[in-house]
């Protein structure tokens, strides 16, 4: 891990910064970097890009995303199971969920390994547009569950004072 850190640190500053131009330089040398775990958390330059403040990470995205088949964007999590997607939607990067769900449709079904959903982190965050968005997106099987994570998301809507678009 320690070599990979050090291997892709300018990959690492390139998805902080939106740096497009600088991490394109990197990835035509080395493919496998836009699939690398490049943190100590696992995260990749997707995870890292779409959830910056920068100017240009939705760019950046997109341009990584090119790179990328729907089964990177679905299977590479970092050590908490979470996919690209859970970072978009805590810093409540649309532009940037929506790319990712057109990329895999099937990416706002997938779980942490705690069996969190990306809805339950924009209730818990507050975004309504991500809520509603991830609402119509989510499987109605994981919206109605009648178990703890079911009773976790109406807690969560409730508490966020959503309730009155889906109670």
């Amino acid at each position: 891990m320690e070599y990979r850190q050090g291997h892709y640190l300018a990959l690492q500053k390139a998805a902080i910064n939106g740096d497009w131009d600088k991490a394109r330089e990197i990835i035509e040398l080395d493919p496998d970097a836009v699939r690398t775990h490049i943190t100590p958390t696992l995260q990749t330059a997707l995870a890292i890009a779409i959830s910056s403040g920068s100017a240009g990470r939705n760019r950046f995205v997109r341009k990584l995303l090119e790179k990328m088949t729907p089964q990177d964007v679905v299977d590479l999590v970092d050590n908490d199971g979470r996919t690209a997607l859970f970072e978009a939607v805590v810093v409540g990067n649309m532009e940037g969920a929506r790319m990712l769900v057109n990329k895999n449709p099937n990416l706002p079904n997938k779980s942490d390994k705690f069996g969190i959903m990306p809805l339950h982190f924009a209730a818990m965050c507050g975004f309504r547009e991500m809520v509603l968005y991830l609402m119509e997106l989510t499987r109605e099987d994981i919206l109605l569950r009648d178990d703890d994570a079911g009773a976790f998301l109406l807690c969560l809507l409730t508490r966020s004072e959503m309730y009155g678009e889906y109670l």
